[in-house]
């Protein structure tokens, strides 16, 4: 795994390419989700020649598929042997979808929930070590807050 830092340097340098994300979240009533994939680099825009550093943004191109631990699904157990237990993160029950943008100069992620009719909003983050974290708005009820951690990771420059 390497850092942000360098991920998005590695990028820049290439003026495009692809990078790796895995974002973990838990929520303080137990809720913790995943999503894996890719994101795309895009370079600043300019204005009159000159770049406007805040435009520059790693985005999915097609939405991650997200996952919770509280869609659960039940395996019976083997015939005969242990009883069954319920499974978080039940792909075969749901499967959400996740956009995701991150803005690495302002260092805050844009989640935009598709298969919550587009629901959008936004996590400010902060290095802790080869990581980002931050504290936010939680996905769906029953908390008033959700921890953010996403890993950048294998970045491909001219993806």
């Amino acid at each position: 795994m390497a850092s942000f830092d360098d991920c998005v340097a590695v990028l820049r340098e290439a003026g495009k390419g692809l990078v790796d994300v895995t974002l973990v979240t838990n929520q303080e009533n137990g809720v913790a989700s995943y999503a894996s994939g890719s994101l795309r680099y895009y370079k600043p825009f300019t204005e009159g020649g000159i770049p406007i550093p805040q435009t520059e943004r790693l985005e999915t191109e097609t939405a991650l598929e997200y996952i919770f631990s509280d869609v659960t699904s039940f395996w019976p157990g083997p015939p005969g042997g242990f009883a069954g237990a319920r499974q978080p993160f039940a792909t075969s029950i749901r499967v959400d979808r996740l956009g995701l943008m991150v803005r690495p100069r302002t260092l805050t992620a844009v989640l935009t929930l598709e298969s919550w009719n587009n629901h959008r909003f936004t996590v400010n983050l902060e290095r802790r070590g080869d990581l980002l974290v931050g504290t936010g708005t939680p996905v769906g009820g029953g908390a008033d807050s959700a921890v953010y951690l996403l890993a950048l990771h294998s970045p491909t420059p001219h993806g």
